[in-house]
């Protein structure tokens, strides 16, 4: 089926009117100004969210300088709290030594019982001769030479060879 672009013998242009144009003018001219309005109140709204925002903000800015100052304050007076504890400290300590003086366990010397004989007390060792006899000295020590490695294998069959 062939579409033709052409008009058709009973059809008929629309009549362009100026009466009709200046009427389809005035209703977008009334669409324009009722979205100017609501432009305008709405611009109004955020305006006032705006300044209510503000307000709020210098309220938080003035409050958070309030809270640094109490801060500031503060930090002060724990300083000089702490500096009057070391020196109460400092002013207790002789009194905290007596009271721990005072109270005190004592227990008396322990003496031993060296009258048996298998328990008596004796003087310390003198070992200089034992060292000079045999010349043992931590420098003197050294490991047998004699040492060596034998393999597992090897080891079990001397075991064998030595018991036959």
């Amino acid at each position: 089926m062939a579409i033709s672009l052409t008009r058709t013998k009973g059809e008929r242009r629309p009549k362009h009117r100026a009466v009709d144009e200046v009427e389809r003018l005035r209703v977008a001219n009334d669409e324009l100004v009722c979205k100017v309005v609501q432009l305008t109140t709405e611009n109004a709204q955020v305006t006032a969210q705006l300044d209510k925002t503000g307000i709020e903000l210098s309220g938080a800015r003035l409050d958070n300088e309030h809270a640094a100052d109490t801060v500031q304050h503060l930090t002060g007076q724990l300083a000089a709290a702490r500096r009057e504890i070391e020196r109460l400290g400092h002013e207790l300590a002789p009194y905290l030594a007596a009271d721990a003086n005072a109270r005190a366990v004592t227990v008396p010397s322990w003496v031993r019982d060296t009258s048996a004989e298998e328990d008596r007390a004796t003087a310390p060792l003198d070992v200089a001769e034992l060292r000079d006899t045999h010349n043992t000295t931590a420098t003197a020590w050294r490991a047998p030479t004699d040492t060596r490695v034998i393999p597992l294998q090897q080891r079990g069959d001397e075991h064998e060879k030595g018991a036959a």
